[in-house]
């Protein structure tokens, strides 16, 4: 879709690599598996597979609020519901450290309209992943 219209919406992060790292942050997986995640990644991304995303946008959402909507919604079963809610800190700072890394691509909340988009570098380097590595709390 991106190579035709020049622009691809994801519900997540591309790189995937938040989720592994959030879950370590909790205990939900191993260091070893979080540095697994992150060799396979960077492979991918020197590989020119994968890239960042031109913009992210991230919400907090009120863990009450979102139990409540859950118990009245029988359309979906939210069975990591709980998981998700303990992830939320974990992946509020891994945007925290995105957002200084590369600048002016996350937006903490939704916007009320798309904003104009305008193409980034996607590829911008191992190093800047690697800065994104390093500066993640341990």
């Amino acid at each position: 879709m991106e190579q035709r219209t020049g622009l691809a919406l994801c519900d997540t992060d591309p790189l995937k690599l938040h989720y592994t790292w959030c879950l370590w942050q909790i205990g939900e997986v191993t260091e070893q598996q979080w540095q697994l995640s992150v060799q396979a990644v960077r492979a991918t991304i020197e590989g020119r597979k994968i890239g960042f995303a031109d913009a992210y946008f991230v919400k907090t959402i009120d863990p009450d609020l979102a139990r409540a909507q859950a118990r009245v919604d029988m359309t979906r079963r939210r069975q990591k519901l709980d998981l998700h809610v303990r992830l939320q800190p974990a992946l509020l700072k891994w945007y925290e450290v995105l957002d200084k890394v590369l600048p002016d691509r996350v937006q903490f909340g939704f916007p009320d309209e798309l904003p104009t988009m305008h193409e980034l570098n996607r590829y911008p380097g191992l190093a800047v992943f690697d800065d994104l590595i390093a500066a993640l709390p341990a």
